[in-house]
């Protein structure tokens, strides 16, 4: 695992007051019961804070499940980073 994956996966966990070992690219609202709309809200927000980034509204679409987070962060910290 690479340190964003390792770094977006305690976010969620921390957030849902789910294990981390539960979070695997399919964990979804469909697949943790606890991620419902406020508990998303939150997520956004702590994930904003945790990268020091600003989600945009394409990256706001993909934060449906943990792959898609995971691939938002990644493209948009290395943005942040050019």
């Amino acid at each position: 695992m690479n340190r964003i994956e390792d770094r977006l996966r305690r976010v969620l966990a921390d957030v849902l007051d789910v294990a981390p070992s539960s979070i695997g690219d399919d964990a979804s609202p469909a697949t943790i019961d606890r991620w419902d709309s406020l508990r998303h809200m939150s997520l956004l927000v702590a994930i904003e804070e945790e990268f020091g980034i600003t989600l945009d509204d394409a990256a706001l679409d993909e934060l449906t499940s943990f792959a898609g987070a995971r691939d938002a962060v990644s493209r948009m910290a290395a943005r942040d980073a050019a």
